[in-house]
């Protein structure tokens, strides 16, 4: 599954087009650097040359129409931490086409160095012409347990430069909360230039730059953790937030991604600037109704929706859509989601103790239309309460089943496609069971068996609706699909199950659907 990409997406910060001095970057972490599957990450200083910048490799007059051949456009500066290890590279981005002979079908070849130029060695890359082998790279910490960043390291990126603004070396480090400090500093680049080059070889000078925190090269990211403040500063001039492009050249982004969403950046000037990153824990997708075409996720909530013992949707009893949470203390809290990314309400405490003791809680309907939460007891029994919205005015319970609520492996509340508010049950055959609350105590009518066998299998069960309205029971197979089924209201009658997402939903600690504050069906999701 993909994220919106928003972690591919920083400021860009200028000194007004003038050449940067001395750049560092320092992510001081907060909050432990956690990805699903240990895949790791990298942050990346992508920086952009002066538009004259054209690398030495380059036979001078050479042009591919409407550009020069071997134009400079992009640097990177990458320390990743990935494999179990911390490594660093160096990338120098040219744009290094040429229409000397075409290729398959009369084309011209997408990637040819100038005509008259043998690279040095003969495998260089001609998008990245100015080191061997396409990039400088190097260790930094040869071997690590994970790929976890603890909450108190350090991560950094420093570049040197002469009084011109040249970049002329780099150093990239990771500092440990212990305070062990891991470094390596490259040399001049006359050093790697795999033959004798003169003492101003590959000098530039930058002029803007985008910190970004994504994947490691050639794999995916996604953080269930993480939190930090980046410090940007520069030894002269004051750095700012580029609005509009009046530097010249183009400023590609970098084609890694992650779920990082960045904050403003603050002073809005100054030699020393700083923004504040976050990994979303309460994610927010939306089922368009057709297979795989669910959408990327919304970041709602930062931080701390992993401790949760307990979370689910349901309506209080004003029709509001609701998360419910239930924390270390017992207390039942309720949050709304404004339905943009970081806007989930601060929580209502709408009950104050005692909501750990149940096996199932779930949100529902009874068959008045009345949104509901049910519980099961120590006794087995089936509680319906109501949230009347204000601090520590949930309802009294009604028992709704007296006994045998406890013997399910999955229990949660839904609507079948006639819109009949329905508790679902999976009994220990394998058996989908469907039940109505009349909305008075033992009322809950007898079960219809929905899907005859094979329920059990599931690592999530739950219902919700997709964003043509319909009704939905959604599961998630051992493959990691998340499927999704219709409850036509008659015994066996389950739909066979449509594909929504095609991988990675076992990964979740929590998942749920429920409803946003503008009214929007959303399934909602926590990394373990």
């Amino acid at each position: 599954m993909g994220f919106a990409g928003v972690g591919s997406n920083n400021s860009i910060l200028v000194n007004g087009c003038k050449n940067l001095q001395n750049l560092e970057v320092n992510f001081q972490v907060t909050e432990d650097l956690i990805t699903v599957g240990d895949k790791g990450f990298s942050l990346q200083l992508n920086s952009y040359p002066q538009p004259t910048a054209i690398t030495p490799n380059s036979t001078p007059g050479t042009t591919f129409p409407g550009k020069v051949v071997g134009q400079l456009d992009w640097f990177q500066y990458l320390i990743i931490v990935a494999n179990k290890r911390v490594t660093f590279e160096i990338q120098y981005w040219a744009s290094a086409k040429s229409f000397q002979t075409g290729g398959p079908g009369g084309n011209p070849p997408e990637i040819r160095w100038p005509p008259g130029y043998t690279p040095n060695p003969a495998d260089t890359s001609p998008w990245l012409p100015v080191f061997p082998h396409s990039a400088l790279g190097g260790t930094v910490v040869g071997s690590r347990s994970s790929n976890k960043v603890p909450a108190g390291s350090v991560i950094s990126i420093k570049l040197a430069t002469d009084g011109n603004g040249n970049v002329t070396g780099a150093t990239f480090g990771i500092t440990d909360p212990n305070g062990t400090v891991h470094s390596v500093s490259t040399q001049p680049w006359k050093n790697y230039a795999g033959q004798a080059e003169p003492d101003n070889y590959a000098l530039f000078p930058i002029y803007g730059f985008q910190a970004d925190l994504v994947s490691a090269p050639g794999l995916t990211c996604t953080f269930s953790s993480g939190a930090g403040t980046l410090t940007y500063s520069v030894s002269s001039g004051a750095l700012s937030v580029q609005t509009v492009n009046t530097c010249g050249g183009s400023q590609p982004g970098t084609a890694e991604t992650s779920n990082a969403v960045y904050d403003q950046v603050a002073p809005a000037s100054g030699a020393s600037v700083t923004q504040d990153l976050h990994v979303p824990h309460l994610l927010s997708y939306g089922d368009s109704g057709t297979p795989g075409n669910v959408s990327s996720p919304i970041g709602v909530g930062f931080g701390g929706w992993s401790n949760f013992r307990l979370l689910f949707a349901a309506q209080d009893a004003t029709g509001q859509s609701r998360i419910y949470a239930v924390n270390e203390q017992a207390q039942l809290l309720s949050y709304g989601d404004a339905g943009t990314v970081g806007n989930v309400s601060s929580p209502v405490v709408v009950g104050f103790g005692g909501w750990l003791q149940f096996k199932f809680l779930f949100g529902g309907w009874n068959d008045s239309g009345q949104g509901r939460i049910y519980a099961v007891d120590g006794q087995g029994q089936l509680l319906s309460y109501g949230d009347s919205s204000t601090p520590g005015n949930v309802s009294d319970p009604v028992i709704v089943g007296f006994g045998g609520w406890s013997q399910f492996k999955f229990l949660f509340g839904g609507k079948n496609a006639a819109g009949q508010g329905r508790i679902y049950a999976v009994n220990q055959q394998g058996q989908l069971l469907s039940y109505g609350d009349a909305g008075t105590a033992g009322n809950v009518s007898d079960p219809v068996i929905v899907g005859f066998g094979g329920w059990l299998q599931f690592k999530f069960l739950f219902a919700g609706r997709n964003a043509a309205g319909q009704n939905r029971i959604y599961a998630v197979n051992n493959q990691g699909q998340l499927l999704s089924y219709t409850d036509n209201g008659s015994p066996g009658n389950v739909s066979a199950p449509d594909t929504v997402g095609f991988g990675g939903w076992t990964d979740f600690k929590f998942l749920f659907a429920g409803r946003n504050a503008a009214g929007q069906d959303r399934i909602y999701a926590v990394y373990a």
